[in-house]
């Protein structure tokens, strides 16, 4: 990830973005007014931190370099996919609400920036597809 920041704090994230992700599953599960629509994201959400803290618990720990490097590799390419189709299925679900509730001024300014959202996200899948084939 970031050089400067130490891969504990990393490691302390992606358990945090777990174990965060699943109490809300559980109140989603447990509460029945609550729209069960929100599990998958909040899943991947859980499978891009769990992820990150494989990804940066070799740096850590005293691990076979051989297998971690093997690992590392499905393991970062999974915490990506994971971590961005979370954040598209998320935005998503908002916007099918939004169409929803019908009101159209929210729905414009939702568009408006989802187009500053997508473009980044777009050029970081686009420089990922890169680096895989590299």
């Amino acid at each position: 990830m970031f050089g400067w920041v130490p891969a504990e704090i990393w490691i302390f994230i992606g358990l945090g973005i777990s174990v965060a992700f699943i109490i809300e599953i559980i109140k989603i599960l447990l509460y029945k007014n609550r729209s069960k629509k929100y599990i998958l994201p909040f899943s991947l959400f859980i499978i891009s931190g769990v992820l990150l803290a494989v990804l940066e618990s070799g740096n850590i720990f005293d691990v076979n370099e051989e297998l971690y490097r093997n690992i590392s590799i499905y393991a970062d390419n999974g915490y990506v996919v994971s971590f961005i189709g979370a954040l598209g299925t998320f935005q998503y679900l908002n916007y099918k609400e939004l169409e929803k509730s019908g009101d159209e001024i929210k729905i414009v300014e939702f568009k408006k920036n989802f187009k500053e959202f997508i473009v980044p996200l777009m050029v970081l899948v686009f420089i990922r597809i890169l680096l895989v084939f590299m």
